[in-house]
C-alpha cells in the first residue's frame, strides 16, 4: 500500500516538514541517499534491540527556536550570508549598510567545533570573513582589503541560546567604509561590540610577487616538521580544544624566524557562500603558533595560549581553494611594548608560491585572565555523581543482640521490624512523642528533642551487657512536605530528624560498646539522582550531618540511605537488603528498586552531567535592577558587592544583623563613588517579619529585585559528643530559616538568580562542624528544588577563604582546615570562579582547593570510604594499609616496643598539632600543648588506623599524656607480654598533678562542656 506525504504543511517550518516526510518514507522502507541528506557527514548509531534498557539515543543537539526571517531590501547573491545574514540599507542614512543574523553554538554547524576551554567561542577568522564579505557586496569587482581590525571582546555562544549578531558598515568615501560587529541576546536591548575596522575596495591593484621558491621546496629546506596531530595535542593542553571543523593544519615546518604550514579545509566543510571560509582561515592563523614553540612564547614557563586581538591589514588577491600553504614570520615592526604580545605576518600561498591572501600585522596576546581562570576553576569544581550498582551479597545475621529502630509514622520502620523479626532478630522499636516512656517490652517512646531521652533509652533497652546490632533512624521520613512548610514545622522537622540523629549518635558512643553498632540514617527524596526526582528539602540536613559523623566517628560506620521519593510497599525489604549487605558503601539512593551509590567527582565549567541536560540560562547583572545580599556587611558580602558594582550594578541592598563597621563603611563609600546606590539594612533574616520589611524597603527604594545572594552564616563548632539543641539552632537560624524566608518572600518575583553561599563542608564532611554541614546541606537541597521548579537557583559550596569569611575570622580554624587538605581560596579566585558560574550555572557545585592526598593523610580512615574513590584514583593516592605502625611494632623485639610506640604517638600528636615533634613532652598533658576536643578525636582516629585497634572517643581524657597513653596501648595490644603498666587505667586518676595540669590548660568552653557532660551523665543515671 502506498502513502502520500506532503513536503509542506501550513504553520509548520518548511525544513521540519520536509524532514518528517523523509523520516516517514524511511520508516516505510524507502532507501534514502544519506550523502545528499547529510552532506557534511555523520556517524551511525546502533539502536537497542530490546525495549527495556531505557537509555536515550537521541543526539542532544540544542533546539533552535524559530525566528521570523528579516526582510531585506538588497540581498547578496539573492541569499543570506551564513554569518552576516540579510543585508538592509537605511533610508535615513544612505551610506549605512546593516546585516543581521542569529547565531547559535551549533548554527552554522561548524562553530560548535571552535572551543576554547570547552566554551564555544566565535573565531577571529569569522570577523574577517564577515568584513570581507560585506566589502565584496558594497565594492563589487574590487580587490577588498581590511584595515585596522580590532577585536574588542570575545563572543561566546552559550548552548541553547540565540545570539543576534549585527554588522554595520558606514561609507567614508567611494572606496572606504568603517564597520562594527556587535551582538546581543534575544531579550536584551543593549549591544556588545566585538570588532571594529575598515574595509577598502581597490581597482586594478597589481598582485604581489611570488615567493623565491615553491612552498614544497621551502618545506624540505626547513627540515623539522610537526604533524597536525601533534599541533592539536599541544593546543588542547592550553584549553584550545578544536573539533574536526577547525583541525585544518596538516603539518608545520619550523625554521629560524619563520614557519610554513600546510592547511586543508576539512572534507565535511562546504566552502560555498563564503569569501574565505572561517574554518580555513582560522587554521591558517593557527600556523603562527609554530613561531612560539609547542606552547607559545617561553614554552617552558608559559601555559597560556595566544589569541588574535588586532590585525593591521588583510588583503585578498585571489580566493583560496580548499588547500593552501601558509608562510608565517615575526613582523619587522612589532609595534607593541606589551610583553604579553607578539606581532606576526602571514601569507596564504598556492602550490606555485603565488600570494592569495595577506594577513599583516596580526597582534597576538597571551591570555592570562579569564581563560586561565576558567582552566584554574576546572581544578576547583567538585560535585556528587550517582552511579548505578548491583546489590551486594548478604552477610549472615547475628542472633546475639538487638536492632534499634527509630520508627516513622508511615510504617517503613514497623515493616522493617517485622522483616527482621521474621528472620529471628530481636528489635527495639522507638516512636516519637512528647515524653519518655516504655509502651511495652521492646517498644519505647522518646521526645526526639531531648538528648537525655536517647541516653536513657540505651540503658533501659540494652543495660550494661546487651549488644546493639545496628541503629536505624527513620524519624526524618515524617517531615512535612516542603510546599506546606512553615518556620515552625520546619524547625520541628529539623529537631526530629537531624538533632535526634545527633543525639542517637551520642548515646551510642557513650554506651561504650567495644563492637560499636552501625548508625543508619534514612531519608526519602533528600538527594537528587535524576532530574525528575522530587526534593525533600527538610530531610537533606541529615546527609550533611552524616558526612561529618563518617569522618569524626568512623567507628559508627555511618550509613545514609535515601529511599525513592515515590513510597512503595517494598521499601522496607530494600532497606533490609542494604542493612545486611557485605560492602563498604555508605551513601546509597534507591530509585525504582535500582541501587545508586554516591561518588565525589570533578565538575566542569560547562556542566556535562545528566542533571545539566536541560537548558541553563546565564545569570545576568543589569543596571536597572536591584540586587540583595544577606551577610552583605561581612567580608565576603562586601567583596561580592564590589564585584557586582564593577559589572554595572547600580542598585544594591546589603543586609546584616549589625550596623556597618568602619571597614564596611569604607567599602560602601567606594561602591557609591563608582555610581551605585547602596542600601544598608539591619535585619535578622531568621525572622520572617524582618524579611518582609526588608522586601518592602528594597521595593520602595529602587527598581524591581532581580537577584538574591544569601551569604549570611554563623559558626558554632562542636564535636558530635558536644552538640546540643542550642548549637544546632544558632547555626540553622541564619542559614536555614534565612534561606526559607527569602525563598518564600521572593516566590512571586521574577528573579534572574537566587544564589546561596553554602560550604564545601557539606560535601566532604567536616569534623567538629556537624551542625554547620547539616545547615548547608539544606541550602543545597533548596537550590535543587528551586531549579526543578524552573526558578533560577544555585548553591555554591565554597571552600575556606583567606582574608575574608568565617574561616579567616579565626586564624586557628583556617589553619586547621588548610592542614587537613582544603587550602584557602583568595577572594579574587572566588569571584573569578563565580563569574564563570554565572555563565554556566547549575543547582549545586563545590568550589574548593581540595588536596585529596593530604586529606586522606590526615583522615586515614576516610580512604576506606567509596565516596572518595574516584578522586583517589585520579590523584594516584594510595590507601595507607591499616595497621602499618602495628606491623612495625610486632616485628620489633618486645623490649623495643615501648620506645617505638612512644615515638609513634609523639609523631601522630605533632602531626595533628602541626608542630615539631621535639616540642612535645611525653610526660606533659597533651591539652597543655594545645590539643582540644576535636584534635583529641582526630588523634584517636589516626591511632585507630595506624595501630588497627578500637579506641574510646574519650581516650585522651582518660590518658592525657603520651606516657600514660603508651602504657595503656601496650597493655591493649600485647596484654600477655606486659606487666600492669605504670601508666594504665589507674594512672591518670592517681596522677592528680597531671589531671590538674590538663584541666588548667583547657579553655573555658572546654571546661564548661566537660562539666556539662558529667552532669548530664549523672542526671541520666539518677533517672
Amino acid at each position: 500500500m502506498g502513502v502520500a506525504l506532503g513536503a509542506m504543511r501550513r504553520h509548520v517550518e518548511e525544513r521540519r516538514s520536509l524532514l518528517e516526510g523523509l523520516g516517514a518514507l524511511y520508516a516505510r522502507g524507502y532507501a534514502l541517499d544519506w550523502k545528499k541528506q547529510q552532506a557534511e557527514g555523520g556517524r551511525v548509531v546502533l539502536l537497542p534491540s530490546y525495549p527495556w534498557q531505557r537509555e536515550r539515543y537521541w543526539f542532544s543537539a540544542p533546539a533552535i527556536p524559530a525566528r521570523r526571517p528579516r526582510q531585506a531590501l538588497s540581498v547578496r547573491s539573492g541569499a543570506a550570508h551564513p554569518l552576516l545574514g540579510m543585508s538592509t540599507s537605511v533610508s535615513a542614512l544612505p551610506g549605512m549598510h546593516l546585516w543581521e543574523q542569529a547565531l547559535y553554538s551549533n548554527s552554522p554547524a561548524y562553530l560548535e567545533d571552535h572551543r576554547v576551554l570547552e566554551q564555544v567561542v566565535f573565531p577571529a577568522a569569522g570577523y574577517v570573513e564577515m568584513a570581507l564579505s560585506a566589502g565584496v557586496e558594497i565594492f563589487p569587482g574590487a580587490v577588498v582589503s581590511i584595515e585596522d581590525l580590532t577585536l574588542d571582546r570575545m563572543l561566546a555562544l552559550p548552548t541553547d541560546e540565540e545570539r543576534i549578531v549585527q554588522t554595520v558598515l558606514t561609507a567614508e568615501g567611494d572606496s572606504v567604509a568603517s564597520f562594527q560587529i556587535s551582538s546581543r541576546a534575544e531579550r536584551e536591548t543593549g549591544w556588545q561590540r566585538h570588532a571594529v575596522g575598515k574595509v577598502r575596495g581597490s581597482q586594478g591593484e597589481a598582485l604581489p610577487p611570488t615567493t623565491t621558491e615553491r612552498p614544497a621546496a621551502l618545506r624540505a629546506r626547513l627540515g623539522t616538521v610537526r604533524t597536525g596531530t601533534s599541533h592539536y595535542s599541544d593546543l588542547r593542553t592550553l584549553g584550545l580544544d578544536y573539533g574536526p571543523a577547525f583541525q585544518g593544519v596538516v603539518d608545520i615546518a619550523l625554521g629560524e624566524g619563520q614557519v610554513l604550514g600546510r592547511v586543508q579545509l576539512p572534507e565535511r566543510i562546504k566552502g560555498a557562500g563564503h569569501t574565505v571560509h572561517p574554518a580555513l582561515l582560522d587554521a591558517c592563523l593557527q600556523v603562527s603558533a609554530g613561531l612560539f614553540g609547542a606552547r607559545g612564547a617561553d614554552a617552558a614557563s608559559e601555559e597560556a595560549p595566544y589569541v588574535p586581538v588586532a590585525i593591521a591589514r588583510v588583503r585578498v588577491h585571489r580566493l583560496p581553494e580548499r588547500e593552501v600553504w601558509v608562510l608565517a614570520g615575526m613582523s619587522a615592526d612589532q609595534g607593541t611594548e606589551d610583553a604579553r604580545e607578539r606581532v606576526v605576518d602571514l601569507r596564504l600561498l598556492d602550490e606555485d608560491g603565488a600570494t592569495l591572501v595577506e594577513v599583516l600585522g596580526m597582534r597576538l596576546r597571551r591570555v592570562e585572565g579569564a581563560l586561565r581562570a576558567q582552566r584554574g576553576l576546572e581544578e576547583l569544581l567538585f560535585e556528587v555523581a550517582w552511579e548505578r550498582t548491583e546489590p551486594s551479597p548478604e552477610a549472615s545475621l547475628s542472633r546475639e543482640g538487638a536492632w534499634l529502630i527509630f520508627s516513622d509514622r508511615g510504617g517503613v520502620g514497623a515493616s522493617l521490624r517485622a522483616l527482621l523479626a521474621h528472620r529471628g532478630q530481636r528489635c527495639v522499636q522507638v516512636v516519637a512523642g512528647t515524653a519518655y516512656g516504655r509502651i511495652e517490652p521492646d517498644v519505647y517512646r522518646i521526645d526526639p528533642q531531648r538528648r537525655e531521652d536517647h541516653g536513657r533509652l540505651m540503658r533501659d533497652a540494652f543495660g550494661e551487657g546487651g549488644a546493639c546490632l545496628g541503629a536505624v533512624h527513620l524519624f526524618s521520613l515524617d517531615a512535612t512536605p516542603f510546599d506546606h512548610a512553615t518556620p515552625e514545622n520546619l524547625s520541628e522537622d529539623l529537631a526530629r530528624g537531624t538533632e535526634s540523629a545527633a543525639y542517637l549518635g551520642q548515646a551510642l558512643l557513650r554506651q561504650g560498646w567495644r563492637d560499636m553498632p552501625r548508625l543508619v540514617l534514612i531519608t526519602r527524596g533528600a538527594q537528587q539522582v535524576a532530574d525528575t526526582d522530587e526534593i525533600a528539602v527538610s530531610q537533606a540536613p541529615l546527609w550533611g550531618l552524616g558526612r561529618t559523623i563518617a569522618l569524626e566517628h568512623p567507628e559508627l560506620r555511618c550509613l545514609r540511605i535515601d529511599l525513592d521519593p515515590a513510597a512503595g510497599a517494598g521499601d522496607a525489604a530494600l532497606l533490609l537488603r542494604e542493612l545486611v549487605a557485605q560492602n563498604r558503601e555508605d551513601q546509597i539512593a534507591l530509585r525504582g528498586g535500582v541501587r545508586h551509590v554516591a561518588r565525589i567527582v570533578r565538575g566542569r565549567v560547562e556542566a556535562h552531567t545528566p542533571r545539566a541536560s536541560k537548558p541553563q540560562v546565564r545569570y545576568r547583572l543589569e543596571a536597572n535592577a536591584s540586587y540583595l545580599i544577606t551577610g552583605g556587611l561581612g567580608g565576603l558580602g562586601l567583596e561580592l558587592g564590589r564585584w557586582m558594582v564593577e559589572r554595572g550594578v547600580k542598585h544594591l541592598a546589603l543586609v546584616g544583623r549589625r550596623a556597618p563597621d568602619e571597614r564596611a563603611r569604607v567599602a560602601i563609600a567606594a561602591m557609591e563613588a563608582a555610581g551605585a546606590r547602596v542600601l544598608t539594612v539591619q535585619a535578622d533574616v531568621a525572622r520572617r517579619e524582618d524579611v518582609q520589611q526588608l522586601m518592602e524597603s528594597v521595593g520602595r527604594e529602587g527598581p524591581p529585585l532581580r537577584g538574591v545572594v544569601h551569604a549570611a552564616a554563623v559558626l558554632d563548632d562542636h564535636t558530635l559528643l558536644e552538640l546540643s539543641a542550642e548549637n544546632f539552632r544558632s547555626v540553622f537560624a541564619p542559614k536555614v530559616l534565612g534561606a526559607f524566608h527569602l525563598h518564600q518572600a521572593t516566590g512571586s518575583q521574577e528573579l534572574a538568580f537566587f544564589l546561596m553561599y553554602s560550604s564545601a563542608a557539606a560535601l566532604f564532611g567536616s569534623p567538629g562542624q556537624g551542625n554547620y554541614t547539616a545547615a548547608n546541606a539544606f541550602l543545597d537541597a533548596l537550590a535543587r528544588l528551586r531549579d526543578r521548579t524552573h526558578r533560577p537557583s544555585m548553591s555554591v559550596q565554597w571552600g575556606a577563604f583567606s582574608a575574608v569569611g568565617l574561616a579567616a575570622a579565626e586564624d586557628i580554624r583556617g589553619k586547621r582546615i588548610e592542614a587537613r587538605g582544603s587550602r584557602n581560596l583568595t577572594p579574587e579566585e572566588g569571584l573569578a570562579g563565580l563569574a564563570q558560574l554565572f555563565e554556566h550555572p547549575r543547582p549545586e557545585v563545590a568550589v574548593a582547593r581540595f588536596d585529596v592526598r593530604q586529606w586522606l593523610e590526615f583522615y586515614p580512615r576516610a580512604a576506606a570510604l567509596p565516596f572518595f574513590a574516584v578522586l583517589q584514583g585520579e590523584a594516584g593516592a594510595t590507601r595507607r594499609a591499616q595497621g602499618d605502625a602495628r606491623r612495625v611494632l610486632e616485628e620489633a623485639p618486645p623490649a623495643a616496643r615501648e620506645g617505638l610506640l612512644r615515638r609513634h604517638l609523639l609523631e601522630q600528636a605533632a602531626s595533628v598539632l602541626r608542630v615539631d615533634v621535639t616540642r612535645l613532652d611525653p610526660a606533659a598533658p597533651l591539652q597543655s600543648s594545645g590539643v582540644d576536643s576535636l584534635m583529641s578525636l582526630e588523634l584517636r582516629n589516626r591511632l585507630e588506623a595506624s595501630l588497627s585497634v578500637r579506641l574510646s572517643a574519650t581516650l585522651l581524657f582518660t590518658y592525657p599524656t603520651v606516657a600514660s597513653l603508651t602504657g595503656y596501648l601496650l597493655a591493649e595490644l600485647w596484654p600477655a607480654e606486659q606487666e600492669p603498666p605504670q601508666h594504665a587505667v589507674e594512672a591518670p586518676l592517681s596522677d592528680k598533678g597531671a589531671v590538674v595540669a590538663a584541666i588548667s590548660q583547657m579553655t573555658e568552653r572546654e571546661t564548661t562542656l566537660a562539666v556539662e557532660a558529667e552532669l548530664a551523665a549523672l542526671e541520666d543515671y539518677l533517672q
